[in-house]
């Protein structure tokens, strides 16, 4: 009797890793009362059934999530450095979400899509908030995107150039990756400006998260 075929398993990975110096605690900044990464997980839950696990810190903001916690040694320099520390949690299917985004639903719905290898992101300035240039949100590796990521950044001084950042990644990976344009008002908050400036929209963010999206997959 033929076996029958596994279903492929997802992984979604809320990167919250790095140490903020110019922001700290900036993945616990109030977006119309509830911290950001409380907000995110909250969205993920809603859309996903896969398993949500947190690259933080034992400390009790983090523990207070309620959620599985994975910590790094150190937080490294930069994301990339904590995409390599990630690498034992990687699954068929593996979704990296920075931890300092606010997604609207949609953008969020999008990324937690499984792809084989896709960049979810902006190209240039929002139309919604103050940030005059292009941001990448989110990131998804099949199988076979997780062997290239690996060989890709396994040299410490591949991982550490420009700052560790994702377009490190896209620089290097992009001509073998889909492109997916999130250009709704989803951002990040990296300085306390970029928060001000989401901030302004908590009117809209209040109404998109009271629409009820679906997480059947």
């Amino acid at each position: 009797m033929p076996k029958t075929p596994r279903k492929a398993r997802q992984r979604i990975l809320v990167m919250a890793q790095g140490g903020a110096t110019r922001f700290p605690g900036k993945h616990f900044v109030l977006i119309n009362g509830e911290p950001l990464l409380q907000r995110t997980l909250r969205l993920c839950r809603e859309l996903t059934p896969s398993e949500i696990v947190v690259i933080g810190w034992n400390t009790d903001p983090f523990v207070a999530l309620e959620t599985r916690l994975h910590t790094l040694p150190t937080p490294g320099h930069g994301l990339l450095d904590g995409i390599w520390g990630t690498r034992a949690l990687w699954n068929d299917y593996t979704t990296l979400l920075l931890g300092d985004v606010v997604f609207s639903k949609a953008a969020l719905q999008q990324c937690l899509e499984p792809k084989k290898f896709a960049f979810f992101g902006r190209t240039g300035p929002s139309a919604y908030t103050s940030c005059p240039w292009g941001e990448i949100f989110a990131l998804s590796m099949g199988a076979r995107a997780q062997e290239l990521v690996t060989t890709t950044i396994g040299d410490a001084a591949v991982r550490q150039k420009r700052e560790g950042r994702l377009w490190g990644l896209w620089d290097l990976l992009g001509s073998q990756a889909k492109w997916l344009s999130i250009d709704d008002w989803t951002d990040d908050v990296d300085t306390p400006d970029e928060l001000a400036s989401i901030q302004q929209l908590s009117d809209t963010i209040r109404r998109d998260d009271s629409v009820p999206r679906s997480n059947a997959r």
